[in-house]
């Protein structure tokens, strides 16, 4: 057994109120900065500044004075600043970014220079500048291909069901992760997507690589990945609507009766859909989720369980 110590400060790893206790005690960082805004999860903080291009350096001014804010409350608050893990990165359209200046000037923290970073590992999830996901499509192709050349070892010395299990268990989720804000991937990253789902089939089945997969996707009683994307959107609107929350999503949505005075009776079961001029908007979560609200009528399905929930939304978007 260890030995009774006094803590001046900190909270001991592995404890079960250390988390919550760090959040209480940094509730107010987001507040400390003046030009740009900031979320917290657990220990990780992401700073965000927008601007137009041709007002990079103005942007990067402001960031250093809002940098300057968190150093001075990390003092205060006996906090230190990992500047190793810390990445800048420039998001926005692939047109914004080729306008942007090629002599940007550089961030400078304590007075260390960071590099501006090509991807970024954010909560699993990697972030490209153009946010087209195509890192992130093959970090998780190199994965998955991992993961199944090492299942094939044993593939004939294993039963179909137990096959099916242990993809449904170690393989999927890795092609299910974040999918929901994912709609705009590119296509031919999309389709080396659906290729390894493809070769999971055919591991469960000991098919040949010539073989079509497609009459065994019913067998399985799985759908492919475009539709387990639209399943997911599906589910997560249901928890934001059961819930109401996160609140920065709920609030983003509006039936059509909260914006038209003239009411029938779709007014309080239909979403107003975002007008969106660009593509690249069209296929965000917050338009998707609601064109998916509409055409399932889901606010007639709310009422359900979220099991009961899951099952009739996969039926209806078979159908569809």
């Amino acid at each position: 057994m260890s030995e009774w110590s006094q803590i001046s400060a900190g909270v001991p790893q592995g404890s079960v109120l250390g988390p919550l206790l760090y959040l209480l005690y940094v509730n107010d960082l987001p507040s400390v900065f003046k030009f740009g805004s900031a979320d917290l999860y657990a220990d990780d903080l992401q700073y965000k500044i927008s601007f137009r291009p041709g007002s990079e350096c103005n942007a990067i001014r402001d960031a250093k004075s809002d940098i300057k804010r968190l150093i001075m409350y990390s003092e205060n608050h006996n906090l230190s600043l990992n500047i190793e893990k810390t990445q800048p990165m420039f998001l926005g359209s692939s047109k914004y970014i080729n306008a942007m200046s090629s002599d940007v000037p550089k961030l400078v923290i304590n007075n260390v220079s960071l590099q501006y970073c090509d991807s970024v590992r954010n909560l699993g999830v990697i972030f490209d500048p153009a946010l087209n996901w195509a890192r992130h499509a093959e970090h998780v192709c190199k994965k998955v291909l991992s993961i199944i050349c090492q299942l094939r070892r044993n593939s004939l010395y294993l039963p179909m069901n137990i096959k099916k299990l242990i993809v449904n268990s170690i393989v999927l989720p890795h092609l299910d992760y974040g999918s929901v804000i994912m709609e705009d991937m590119l296509v031919t990253s999309k389709i080396k997507l659906q290729r390894l789902q493809n070769a999971c089939v055919r591991y469960i089945f000991n098919l040949k690589k010539s073989d079509h997969v497609s009459e065994y996707f019913d067998n399985l009683g799985w759908m492919k990945l475009d539709n387990r994307r639209r399943l997911g959107q599906g589910l997560m609107m249901y928890n934001i609507f059961k819930n109401e929350i996160p609140s920065y999503l709920f609030n983003r949505f509006k039936y059509v009766s909260q914006i038209h005075s003239r009411q029938n009776r779709s007014s309080n079961r239909l979403l107003v859909v975002p007008q969106h001029r660009t593509v690249k908007y069209s296929k965000s979560f917050i338009v998707c989720g609601s064109k998916l609200f509409n055409q399932v009528e889901m606010h007639s399905l709310l009422s359900l369980s979220y099991r009961v929930f899951q099952n009739k939304l996969k039926a209806r978007l078979v159908l569809m």
